[in-house]
Order: structure tokens, then C-alpha cells, then sequence
């Protein structure tokens, strides 16, 4: 595959990186399913893919290094979605360590750590319209509750509510209150219940506290127009550090814009509820 996309990621200046990163499924050149895993790991001597389809088995699947800048890519058949894996690693000072995929649109609930397959195609949006016709708020006043999905309900028969649960209670509350906006604090993917988000382990994976990344698309069930525009808390630092994930400050700043138009793109939430952020035409729009 042509490399072109991979040197205006490293000069900050690839906007849709989730497009080529990560576990992607799709058929090879034989017609074969199966995934496609591609990873940036410059100082990375080796590295293989481990996961259940494998058997966590470190002596397959090794990746090729198709660019010596550090790009790491290959395609394994059968896997599917939800499988979980990793990326075992060869570092520069020859050690072994196993890593959550940076790019992970979907990973296991804590206390694991794994990323899983997820495929993020095929959900149909139906907030043209919306996106079409909706007042911006420049010249409006505007009323913003923050609020924290899982603490917000709390804990029901020992689990948290879905997206799909939280959100027809959620607007009912803040039309009621007269909001204007929901501003939402962070549904990436984070270990410890108590950081509220603020300790980032997969900036592109959905909190899987609360569901996969449709069921986020999903958002809101209610008619279009009717519910408060959302704002999404997006953590440009309190990067955990944790053997067993990829987060780290060099990858945040090389891959903040990427991170910032993956995330946009999955809160535009179907109807209402999306508009504050969303992208149209392909281009990033805000209505703060």
C-alpha cells in the first residue's frame, strides 16, 4: 500500500489516522477474512500480535516493518469482532512488553487491559438535516451542565447504565432545567472508576463502561431537534502511565489532531443530541 497518508501523520497533518491505524477488518488479496493490524512503534525492534485467536501464543504472527520509520503492519485471517489482542513488543533495550493498541476503537472493562476488534463502519447517521438547519447559538445564550455518565444515575443492580439507558433520562432532565448544552466529561477509555476519565488509556476507544462505540452512535432515541447540543471533554494530558498500554506524551503530540477528528466524528450521536461537534463534508465543525 502507498505510504503517502504515513509521512503527513508524522508531520501532524493527517486528520482521519484512525482510517489506517489500528485493527481493521477486512479480506485480503485472496478473498480471505480477517484483520489488518497496522502501528506506529518507531523504537520498536519487534513486534508480533497476540490476542485469543492465537491463543496469546508469542511465537506467531509477527509483524513487518514496511517503513523504517517505525511502521508495523499485518494482516491475520479469522479473526472477528471482539476478539481481544495485543501488541507484543521488542523494545531498543530488548525487552518483551506486551501493549494496548493506541488505536483500539474498543477494549476490555477494567481491571483488563486488552484491546478488542471492533469494526465502526455501517452505522446509517440520520442528523443530516439537523446538521443542516440547526442555529449555531453565536448570537443565543447559552446554559452548559457538565456532567459524568457513570456517576450521574450511579450503579444500577451492579452495573452501569448503556448509553441507550442514560439518554432519554438525561434529556428529559436537562430540557427540564432549561440547559442548552450537555457537556460531557470524557468517555474515552480509563482504568481507575474514581479519575472520572482523566487518566486515558485508548483515546480512541469508547468507554466500554457504558457499551461499544454503535451504541455511543446510538445516543439518543428521540426525535430530531429536541435535545440539548453536547460539548466533549477531550484529556490532551493525564496520559496514565501503565506498562500495559501505549499511551505516552510523544504519541499525544503527534497524534492530537488525529485524535481530535476521530473523536468528533464518533459524538455526532445519530440525531439530536449531536451538533455541538460533529464533522461534515469532511471538514471539522464546532458550535460552542
Amino acid at each position: 500500500m502507498s505510504n503517502n497518508w504515513f509521512e503527513d501523520f508524522l508531520y501532524g497533518r493527517l486528520t482521519d489516522a484512525y482510517k489506517y491505524f489500528g485493527a481493521h477488518l477486512k479480506k485480503n488479496e485472496n478473498g480471505e477474512e480477517g484483520v489488518e493490524f497496522v502501528v506506529y512503534a518507531p523504537q520498536a525492534k519487534r513486534i508480533n500480535v497476540i490476542g485469543t485467536f492465537n491463543s496469546w501464543s508469542i511465537l506467531g504472527s509477527e509483524m513487518e516493518k514496511v517503513d523504517y520509520r517505525g511502521l508495523f503492519k499485518l494482516f491475520v485471517k479469522g479473526v472477528k469482532q471482539y476478539d481481544n489482542y495485543k501488541y507484543h513488543i521488542l523494545g531498543v533495550d530488548d525487552i518483551w512488553r506486551d501493549k494496548a493498541d493506541p488505536f483500539a476503537f474498543f477494549s476490555d472493562l477494567r481491571p483488563l487491559s486488552n484491546s478488542r476488534v471492533f469494526d465502526i463502519e455501517g452505522f446509517e447517521f440520520d442528523d443530516e438535516d439537523f446538521l443542516k438547519d440547526r442555529n449555531r447559538n453565536f448570537d443565543r445564550p447559552m446554559s452548559i451542565y457538565e456532567m459524568h455518565l457513570g456517576s450521574w444515575l450511579g450503579m444500577q443492580d451492579g452495573r452501569y447504565l448503556s448509553y441507550e439507558e442514560i439518554a432519554p433520562k438525561l434529556i428529559d432532565y436537562i430540557k427540564y432545567h432549561g440547559y442548552t448544552h450537555i457537556e460531557i466529561m470524557p468517555i474515552t477509555q480509563y482504568p481507575f472508576d474514581g479519575s472520572w476519565g482523566y487518566q486515558v488509556t485508548g483515546y480512541y476507544s469508547v468507554d466500554s463502561r457504558y457499551g461499544n462505540p454503535k451504541q455511543l452512535m446510538s445516543f439518543t432515541p428521540r426525535p430530531r431537534g429536541l435535545a440539548p447540543l453536547p460539548i466533549l471533554c477531550i484529556l490532551s494530558m493525564h496520559c496514565i502511565k501503565r506498562e500495559s498500554v501505549s499511551s505516552s506524551i510523544s504519541f499525544l503530540f503527534t497524534s492530537l489532531p488525529m485524535i481530535m477528528a476521530y473523536a468528533v466524528s464518533m459524538v455526532r450521536v445519530s440525531t439530536n443530541i449531536a451538533g455541538t461537534a460533529s464533522t461534515l463534508n469532511g471538514e471539522l465543525r464546532t458550535s460552542t
